[in-house]
């Protein structure tokens, strides 16, 4: 059995790959929620999608603040 987790799969990225992945999670946070805000007309789906993009968000700004501090420690 093969387990991939976040940690593996970060340490797997070299740092420039993880800032842009970061970034671009990011901006697609970003996207999915002022899209379901035009799109969708119903309360709860809205709710959720952004909701959703909010997540992701959080995601992206996670991968870039831990491609920052790994990248502090290979400084020193």
């Amino acid at each position: 059995m093969v387990s991939i987790g976040f940690s593996s799969l970060a340490g797997a990225l070299p740092f420039p790959a993880m800032r842009i992945l970061g970034f671009v999670l990011l901006v697609a946070g970003w996207v999915i929620v002022v899209s379901a805000l035009l799109l969708l007309r119903a309360f709860a789906p809205r709710a959720n999608f952004v909701l959703a993009g909010a997540g992701v968000e959080v995601l992206g700004l996670v991968v870039v603040a831990r491609s920052h501090m790994e990248s502090r420690g290979e400084k020193k």
